[in-house]
């Protein structure tokens, strides 16, 4: 199973770079130009691995990270345990 990667950057050079080098390390890549582009994105793409951005507008880094640890636990509360909502 590939892993996959969500890249949250407000430059566009740096998510380039690094889309980049992980599609070449093997890995699936999936870029946002801020943190609520990002969050947006997770539930559907199911990533592994967030690398972000401190500073960014809309939803800086840290925001970004609590709000996608909280959307993950409300998921998994309303969950049923065999895979329902």
């Amino acid at each position: 199973m590939t892993k996959r990667i969500l890249i949250a950057d407000d430059s566009g050079s740096i998510r380039e770079m690094l889309a980049f080098v992980l599609t070449q390390a093997g890995y699936e890549v999936l870029s946002a130009q801020d943190g609520q582009e990002a969050l947006d994105k997770a539930p559907a793409f199911g990533p592994h691995l967030i690398i972000t951005d401190l500073n960014m507008p809309n939803l800086n880094g840290i925001d970004l990270v609590n709000q996608d640890r909280y959307q993950q636990i409300c998921r998994s509360l309303s969950d049923d345990g065999e895979g329902r909502q």
